[in-house]
């Protein structure tokens, strides 16, 4: 708020045939409906319940990725599996298993591929749907005891209520030319024999996508391809400091198409980049804790959004108990400054000509995606939500998000801060200039490329969050910038949120991968640069160790 295993291989000549008959697919939907029915018809145990409601999954994952380091492969990680999945629930929607989280599901992540046309993919799912619907029917048995003693502050539905939808158009994987990924991926990590200044510098490309399989006991059936961005790239460096203490810095990328993925020269040139920055890091100063005010670009604004904000309105996080409700039965309420909207939008699929990773059709429920408006005006209108009921809002809003084999939540998908009162980068700089002199501070900092973050929204955890940008400058009152190193931005949502106090008109993409208790999902933010009249900077967590004594090899 979790790494690839890379597997050693040969860099031998890859080349992969993408290509699926859709009609495979409809019958393996077919398998997966016919012994669907069987279960709810046929499964009971003792005179206790059918399953009231089951949803089967399943997930076929093609997954490959080259790491290379001066222009050697370092590893190649390539897998084809399937992930089947099993949610089942007794009782009824109004009353069923659900209970301080859930235990009504199970998945198996299959190292080999079954051919679907085979009674063995049917084998999966009768195995799974035992294990799934006898863990419901305890979980329920359980819950109904403890409901004789312990009370209920709120009466709600257990499970929403929807329409079912049928979407089983045919599906074509992308292409994928292995030897392609891995020739950039030799040709830019070579780039890195350029700058002894760097300590380990790689390039990673990849390739990742899969196609999901669900039917569910209300009528619902999809094929869908769920990977919008299927390729990627990645380029980092790292060094030690003469203090000892880490200096990093990275590029990243994802696009739709693999000829649109950066070419050697381009690829390079961001090489450069990210070695200039390592080697600038080295030998800047070290910075002390400060509070003061600040000018966070538009990468910068959606990390901070999304951790300080848009877990906090996800649905589940205002009915469980064990979370802190930030902004349960505040609807209507202004929670953030008027200026500024927040829209979650995962049915858009590019922005500024960029394609969007945590775009979707169909949820991992089934239900169709659209736009909330979550803020309007700096007022709480909406929540995400799954078929998981919360006061006010019964329904679903095509929010439900997991990864193949965990229960979806109400998540973030495409989350747009929309400026209403933006200005120009020109204006804006001159408005941070003019804050901190207002305040009389010696200087404030410009946080540049938020790369990672994490938010506490539990009870009894300090709610807060936590956001680590790549550059850190220090920005004096006369304009002047020096990089610094060493800290991170803390804070807590309601405060950090409430001093923004102008925004820029320019958005951001960002795209990313975020971890919850449904799983790793990709998402994006889409943002405005801000200025913050007063930010806290904590040191990061230290690791010293002695820069290397000689010079690699490489550099002979």
């Amino acid at each position: 708020m979790k790494r690839v295993i890379f597997l050693a291989l040969p860099a031998a000549a890859l080349c992969w045939p993408m290509t699926a008959h859709g009609s495979q697919y409809a019958r393996a939907l077919e398998t997966m409906n016919r012994e669907m029915q069987r279960s709810l018809k046929q499964l009971s145990f003792d005179d206790n319940q059918t399953p009231y409601f089951l949803l089967y999954r399943l997930s076929i994952i093609r997954d490959f990725s080259v790491t290379c380091s001066y222009g050697d492969i370092g590893w190649i990680y390539d897998l084809e599996q399937q992930i089947p999945f099993v949610e089942s629930r007794v009782g009824s929607y109004d009353l069923d298993n659900t209970w301080d989280g859930f235990a009504t599901a199970q998945s198996m992540s299959m190292g080999s591929v079954v051919d679907l046309d085979t009674g063995t993919l049917a084998h999966q799912f009768w195995h799974l749907t035992d294990t799934a619907y006898k863990n419901a029917l305890r979980k329920y048995l359980e819950k109904k005891a403890r409901l004789a003693q312990e009370l209920e502050v709120e009466s709600l539905p257990d499970f929403s209520r929807e329409e079912p939808h049928i979407a089983t158009a045919d599906i074509r994987w992308p292409d994928l030319d292995k030897n392609l990924l891995m020739e950039r991926c030799r040709e830019a990590s070579k780039e890195f024999r350029r700058y002894p200044e760097v300590q380990f510098g790689y390039v990673t490309m990849a390739y990742k996508s899969d196609i999901r399989l669900l039917v569910n006991s209300e009528g619902a059936q999809l094929i869908q391809q769920s990977a919008p961005t299927p390729y990627s790239f990645y380029i980092t460096a790292e060094a030690r400091a003469s203090d000892g203490l880490s200096v990093d810095s990275y590029r990243s990328g994802q696009v739709i198409e693999g000829s649109a993925l950066p070419y050697s020269e381009s690829l390079k040139t961001l090489v450069g980049e990210v070695a200039g920055e390592v080697k600038t890091l080295k030998e800047s100063p070290l910075a002390t804790p400060e509070v003061a005010p600040a000018l966070i670009d538009g990468e910068s604004t959606g990390v901070f959004f999304h951790e300080a904000l848009g877990h906090r309105l996800e649905g589940l996080r205002q009915r469980e108990k064990n979370e802190l409700q930030t902004f349960k039965g505040k609807v209507g309420e202004r929670i953030i400054p008027p200026f500024l909207n927040l829209i979650s939008d995962p049915s858009l699929e590019q922005f500024a000509g960029v394609a969007l990773s945590g775009h979707y059709r169909y949820d991992s429920e089934g239900l169709p995606s659209r736009r909330v408006l979550l803020i309007e005006k700096g007022v709480l209108k909406n929540y995400l939500m799954s078929r998981r009921p919360i006061q006010g809002f019964l329904n679903s809003n095509g929010s439900g998000r997991s990864d193949p084999e965990n229960l979806p939540e109400g998540r973030m998908s495409v989350l747009m801060v929309e400026p209403l009162q933006g200005v120009s980068d020109e204006e804006l700089g001159r408005r941070f200039l003019a804050e901190i002199k207002r305040q009389g501070k010696p200087f404030g900092f410009h946080l540049q490329a938020m790369r990672s973050g994490e938010a506490q929204t539990g009870r009894g955890s300090s709610q807060s969050f936590i956001s680590r940008p790549r550059l850190i400058y220090k920005v004096y009152p006369d304009g002047r910038e020096e990089l610094v190193r060493g800290l991170e931005y803390v804070g807590t949502p309601l405060v950090s949120i409430e001093k923004i106090i102008a925004a820029g008109k320019k958005l951001t993409v960002k795209n990313a991968y975020c971890g919850s208790s449904s799983g790793f999902i990709p998402v994006t933010q889409i943002a405005p640069a801000v200025i913050i009249s007063e930010i806290e900077l904590q040191r990061q967590s230290e690791d010293r160790f002695r820069p290397p004594i000689l010079k690699s090899p490489i550099f002979q």
